[in-house]
């Protein structure tokens, strides 16, 4: 197989044998990141990776099945006030989009990709559970 002159990367040759095709790359990769206490991020409206616990009794509309999922969100209080995260959420139900009701407990940034196993190894290091959170639903 040939290699790309630029980077070294496997190159497939067109059907021609046109060494300028290459085979479109199905993986991104981007730098790894690690979550952070959702204390400690910005609160200026800046869009976040959000880790959400769904496990409460007022907690709804995780975008996955399970106490604990992805999504992305802000909290805009240093424009508006109000000190909570809005973050994406998604109705069962219906099959639509619609404001997550949970409690942000970790955060990174958008465009790295946390580890797999890193969101709950982050929690347990931390200690965080549902009953030592002392913050209120949606901060």
């Amino acid at each position: 197989m040939a290699k790309c002159k630029t980077c070294g990367a496997p190159v497939n040759l067109a059907p021609d044998g046109d060494p300028k095709y290459e085979a479109p790359r199905r993986n991104v990769i981007v730098r790894p990141a690690s979550w952070q206490p959702i204390r400690s991020a910005k609160k200026d409206g800046t869009l976040y990776l959000l880790l959400v616990y769904y496990g409460g009794e007022d907690e709804a509309f995780p975008l996955e099945d399970a106490d604990f999922a992805r999504t992305i969100g802000f909290n805009n209080f240093e424009y508006d006030g109000e000190d909570r995260w809005q973050f994406a959420g998604w109705c069962w139900s219906h099959d639509h989009f619609t404001e997550g009701r949970g409690r942000a407990v970790a955060f990174t940034e958008i465009g790295v990709t946390p580890a797999e196993d890193g969101a709950l190894g982050f929690l347990r290091a931390a200690g965080w559970s549902p009953a030592s959170d002392s913050e209120t639903r949606g901060k």
